[in-house]
């Protein structure tokens, strides 16, 4: 019975020790597999993101680009304005300030010349008003009010005459 049991002793070792170089053998063997998919894995992750970054960073120049453009006709259409409204602007101030001092020169103009020039004036007020309001969108609300009470003032000056020249005495 003890050599059933040495023989026993010898095979369950045998096994056992096959099974164990076995075991490590697939384990060496699976952990180099994996190691080589983890660094295959790793490189087309990097090539990848590095695409996507380089993708993203043209989209953004585009974006960049297209946004000054934008802006910079913006500005440009802002100034054209601007520009077309001081001139205007200047014309009406003139045109007021010659209104007011032929109402201050005693028996300069007739009556008639006085009510032509107060329309005159009053035209030369409206044309920057008219501008202004085509185009009020490309001013912020600020500058937009203080040209508002600009225009206001200057119309409200040649048309204070004009309406009352019109009423009755």
């Amino acid at each position: 019975m003890s050599s059933f049991w040495e023989e026993l002793t010898k095979l369950l070792g045998g096994f056992t020790i096959f099974a164990t170089i076995l075991a490590w053998l697939i384990k060496t063997l699976m952990s180099h597999l994996l190691s080589k998919d983890v660094e295959a894995f790793k490189i087309k992750l990097q090539s990848e993101s590095a695409e996507k970054i380089e993708r993203f960073k043209n989209e953004l120049l585009v974006a960049a680009k297209e946004h000054e453009t934008r802006f910079g006709k913006l500005h440009e259409k802002r100034l054209e304005t601007l520009s077309e409204l001081f001139v205007l602007l200047e014309d009406a101030r003139l045109a007021t300030k010659t209104f007011v001092y032929s109402l201050s020169v005693p028996q300069s103009k007739d009556e008639t010349d006085l009510e032509s020039l107060a329309t005159s004036t009053l035209e030369k007020c409206v044309k920057p008003i008219s501008l202004f309001r085509r185009n009020r969108l490309y001013f912020n609300e600020e500058i937009a009010e203080k040209i508002d009470k600009l225009l206001s003032d200057l119309q409200s000056s040649a048309g204070k005459y004009d309406i009352q020249s019109r009423l009755p005495e």
